[in-house]
């Protein structure tokens, strides 16, 4: 409670629109009351549908009053809470914003993107924010030590949601806009590996990033329950 709460407080002083959540590990019952409880006191909305698994789901949380992200919709979630998709009108524009997180396991997120292509379908209006648990360029978004190393073999799924993506006509936002720069965003003790990723229309966009970086520095410091920046 105290991180979360805490995480929030910093959203509100940075006048943040929009918070996208993936392992939140939150339960039904005083659990997920609290998070809402914290969300309403930092005047946020939380979109959440709790995934009964051990790791969590995803959840979508937009600032209340927001002049940037209005006219919120109704959510639709899916994968046991692994998707969530909030329509809302962004910068003046009509368009979705969606969470996901994929399983950690191999096997399990191949048949988690084949399923979601069937069931959840994304446009080029869809904002979508995640941490996919496999990286889009294994020779670009990978580091190893010294000792080198292959991730090929548990990257399973990362063609496949790139896939997804162009299809919807959208991009890799950080690619877009920093070319073959490396950044990562998941810090072990062997590997580095760029897992969280946003994407948005690739052609034509109405949205302008000035800027994308990824870094915990906008929060003031990495939280002590996550090991993604």
């Amino acid at each position: 409670r105290r991180v979360f709460a805490e995480m929030l407080r910093r959203a509100k002083a940075l006048k943040a629109d929009v918070l996208c959540l993936q392992e939140h590990k939150w339960r039904p019952g005083k659990n997920l009351e609290m998070a809402r409880a914290c969300a309403r006191v930092a005047d946020f909305e939380l979109y959440v549908q709790p995934d009964e698994g051990p790791r969590g789901g995803a959840a979508i949380l937009v600032r209340r009053g927001s002049q940037a992200v209005t006219d919120v919709g109704a959510p639709v979630y899916r994968m046991a809470g692994r998707y969530v998709a909030v329509p809302a009108t962004v910068e003046g524009v009509q368009a979705r914003i969606v969470c996901i997180y994929a399983p950690a396991e191999p096997r399990e997120r191949v048949v988690f993107v084949k399923k979601l292509r069937e069931s959840a379908s994304l446009s080029k209006k869809d904002l979508v924010f995640g941490d996919f648990n496999c990286v889009a360029d294994l020779n670009l978004d990978t580091k190893y030590g010294d000792a080198g190393g292959s991730y090929a073999p548990q990257n399973s799924g990362g063609h496949q949601f790139e896939a997804f993506m162009s299809d919807a006509g959208l991009s890799d936002v950080f690619r877009t806009h920093r070319g073959k720069k490396r950044e990562y965003t998941r810090y072990s003790a062997t590997v580095l590996t760029r897992l969280d990723r946003a994407y948005a229309q690739r052609y034509d966009s109405p949205w302008r990033f000035i800027g994308i970086k990824h870094s915990a520095s906008a929060m003031h410091g990495a939280y002590s329950s996550s090991d993604h920046a």
